[in-house]
This record gives structure tokens, sequence and C-alpha cells, in this order.
């Protein structure tokens, strides 16, 4: 499924359709929307929205830090050249992320796409963010996909391709190595746990692209996919994800 996003089109047209003949309810609350989006406007402007992070690694700047990038990125700067996470890794939105990878509640992913694609326009204008040429998924193994039965990651970024009309392409990378959660190691072994995980499948012609996932906690994930992408021409890499942990506060 990695290679072509036509089952992830396909819940798109599934979640379109029920939300004509059923009302849309918010995900958060369950009451009844009152737009045409799974997410009620009271429980959106309560969600844990990242605030006062560094532009690189979207980590928390030192309280009345004049300068957007943290002194870690200065000194040591990502693979990557953007960060723009949505969220702190905190509830509802955590529970809403469990339950599309594990209880496939793919209709969260819809929410989490939209709300996406809301944030990022706005920062093509106020901040003037470059548009990336495509859309990069963060890949699963197979062994994982086999198990999940679906890409998180891919599905979230079809709703941001539909809303941004940026083109999305899931069969560029393929993942290698399966590895365990980073959410259960330490530094050190989230890098290796990591290293080499990734190989390109195609011929990449583009030179802006955005990685897509769904939760970034050390980087090291998306660091090393920046790495592929650039070795293979990228030139500037963005990271777009729903939610970051994060280790500063």
């Amino acid at each position: 499924m990695t290679d072509n996003p036509r089952s992830a089109i396909w819940q798109i047209g599934l979640a379109r359709l029920s939300g004509w003949i059923l009302p849309y309810r918010c995900v958060v609350c369950a009451l009844p929307a009152e737009r045409l989006q799974d997410l009620c406007l009271d429980c959106e402007l309560r969600l844990p929205w990242l605030k006062g992070v560094c532009e690189h690694c979207q980590e928390s700047l030192p309280a009345g830090s004049s300068k957007p990038i943290c002194a870690a990125c200065i000194v040591k700067p990502p693979a990557f050249d953007r960060m723009v996470s949505l969220f702190e890794y905190d509830f509802p939105v955590n529970a809403l992320v469990q339950g599309l990878k594990f209880s496939d509640r793919t209709s969260f992913a819809r929410v989490f796409g939209e709300l996406m694609a809301k944030h990022l326009e706005e920062l093509f204008i106020s901040q003037a963010l470059p548009k990336p040429q495509v859309i990069v998924p963060v890949p699963l193994h197979k062994a994982r996909l086999y198990e999940r039965g679906f890409n998180q990651a891919e599905f979230i970024a079809v709703h941001v391709r539909s809303k941004l009309g940026v083109p999305m392409r899931a069969d560029l990378v393929l993942r290698t190595k399966s590895t365990e959660a980073q959410s259960s190691l330490g530094l050190d072994d989230r890098r290796h746990n990591v290293k080499q995980a990734f190989h390109l499948k195609k011929a990449m012609p583009y030179r802006h692209v955005a990685i897509l996932d769904d939760v970034v906690t050390s980087g090291n994930t998306v660091a090393e996919l920046a790495k592929v992408l650039k070795q293979a021409g990228a030139e500037t890499v963005q990271v777009w994800s729903v939610c970051k942990a994060l280790s500063r506060k």
C-alpha cells in the first residue's frame, strides 16, 4: 500500500460520503460539530497547540527568548531545515493519535490532515514559509504495515495533499529496517535504532521536500529520512508532524 495511495483515497471518499449522510460529530466531545469537520470550534481552541518552540526542532525555547532558534540547533543544526508541528503530544491529541494507529479510527486522519493544512496555509502567508514540491510520508516497515494494515502518516498526508494541492509520493522511500518504537528508547539508542533505516527506491527529482509524520519524539527518525533525501538531491527538507513530544519544558 505504501506504493499506491488508492487505499487512503478510498477512505477519504467513504468519510466524505458519511459526512453527507450523517451529521459531523466532534472527535473530542462527540457533540454535533456544526461545521463540515469532525471537530467543534470549542474543542479545536482547547487543543494543546505548540507555542514558544524552536523553528528547527520544535522544542521549547527558554522563557523570554527573542530568537526563533534554540542554542542546540544553532550549534548543531538538524539534518532537516524546518519543522512544523501542530500540538504537544498531550491529551486529547495523544488519545486521537493512539486511536488512529491502533483502533483503526481512520477518520481521525482527516481531522489531523485538515488542521495541518489550515495551519500550514497560515504559515505560507504569515511567515512566508515556502511551499514544498512534494510530501513524503514517513514509511512503515513492511512487517509493521502488515500488522497495522495502513500507514497513518500516509492517510494524514492524503488529506493534506487534497487541501494544499501539493503532490504526495509514498513510493520514493523504503523502510528496510524494522525498528523499535522510539518512545521506548533512550537518546543514544534512538539514533542507533533508525540509522540506515531508509533507502531510496526511485529517482528523486524534487529539490524541496516535506516529510510528514504523525508524532515526532527525538527527531532522529525524520532526521535520518532527511539525510537520505538530501543525499538524493533535495536541497531543502521540511518536517511536518501532528505532534511533538517535548523533552524540554
